[in-house]
C-alpha cells in the first residue's frame, strides 16, 4: 500500500502513454489560451508539471529547451510564448504561476465530477483582476447615479407618527424638481436609465465571478441541510406508514 501519493504522481486511471499525452495536451492548451476549464483532479495533476516547466524555461538553457520541446504540442505557438511572454511575466516570481478555481460540477447526465478553472496568474482575463476592476466600475457607476439623483430630485424631511407606538420618526422624501428645464430633465432621465443598466450588468458580472469560488461551499451546505431534514423527517414517515 502506498501512502502520501501526490496529485502529480497519480495514474489518473490511464496507461503511461495516455497519461503523458493528456498532460502534454493540458499544458499546451493552458499556455495557448492561458485559461482552461477541466476537472479538479486533472487541474491538480496539471499544476505541478506546468509550474515545473515554467521554472525550467526561466533557466534558458539548451536542456530546458529540449524539455519544453518534448513536453509541449503546437511548437510554433507554445514554445515562443513560453520562452518570451511567460518567462518575462514571471521572472521575479519563484512560484505560484497557476491558479485553480473550483467551478461547479459536470452536467447531470455525466459523472458529475467537480470542475475547475485553471488559469495563468496575471494574464489579460485574470479572474481576480476582473473581479477587482468590475468592483471599481460598479462603485464609480453607483457614485454617478447618486449625483444624478441629487440633481434630479429634491430631498425634503417628513415626520411620520406610528399609530400604534405613537413614536414620531423623520423620513426623507425625494420629489422631482419642478424648476429644471425640460431638456435638462430629459437628459437626466436618459443618464439615469443608462447608469441603472450599467449597474445591473456590473452586479451580474460580479455575482458570476464570485460564484466561481463559493459554488462548492454552497452545494455542500445545501447537501448538509437536505441530509439533516431527511434524518428528522424519516421517523415521522415511518410512523405514518405503520399507522396506515
Amino acid at each position: 500500500m502506498k501512502h502520501g501519493i501526490r496529485f502529480w504522481q497519480k495514474k489518473m486511471s490511464r496507461k503511461a502513454s495516455h497519461r503523458k499525452a493528456l498532460l502534454r495536451s493540458l499544458i499546451s492548451q493552458l499556455i495557448i489560451h492561458e485559461k482552461i476549464t477541466t476537472t479538479v483532479a486533472k487541474a491538480k495533476f496539471l499544476k505541478h508539471a506546468a509550474e515545473e516547466l515554467i521554472n525550467k524555461a526561466k533557466l534558458q538553457t539548451p536542456q530546458s529547451d529540449r524539455i519544453a520541446h518534448a513536453t509541449l504540442y503546437s511548437h510554433s505557438i507554445t514554445l515562443p510564448k513560453l520562452k518570451t511572454t511567460l518567462v518575462e511575466r514571471y521572472k521575479n516570481q519563484l512560484g505560484g504561476y497557476i491558479r485553480i478555481l473550483r467551478y461547479g460540477f459536470n452536467s447531470p447526465g455525466s459523472d458529475r465530477a467537480p470542475k475547475a478553472i485553471v488559469e495563468l496568474v496575471g494574464h489579460a482575463k485574470d479572474t481576480v483582476k476582473l473581479l477587482a476592476s468590475e468592483g471599481n466600475r460598479l462603485s464609480a457607476v453607483q457614485k454617478s447615479l447618486q449625483e444624478i439623483e441629487q440633481e434630479k430630485y429634491k430631498k425634503t424631511g417628513v415626520i411620520l407618527v406610528d399609530p400604534f407606538t405613537r413614536v414620531a420618526e423623520e423620513f426623507a422624501l425625494m420629489r422631482v424638481r419642478e424648476d429644471l428645464p425640460g431638456k435638462v430633465m430629459k437628459g437626466l432621465n436618459v443618464l439615469q436609465i443608462n447608469h441603472t443598466s450599467l449597474q445591473t450588468s456590473s452586479e451580474n458580472k460580479m455575482s458570476m465571478l464570485s460564484r466561481v469560488t463559493v459554488i462548492n461551499t454552497v452545494s455542500t451546505t445545501s447537501l448538509m441541510y437536505i441530509l439533516i431534514f431527511s434524518l428528522f423527517s424519516f421517523p415521522s414517515t415511518l410512523g405514518n406508514l405503520n399507522n396506515n
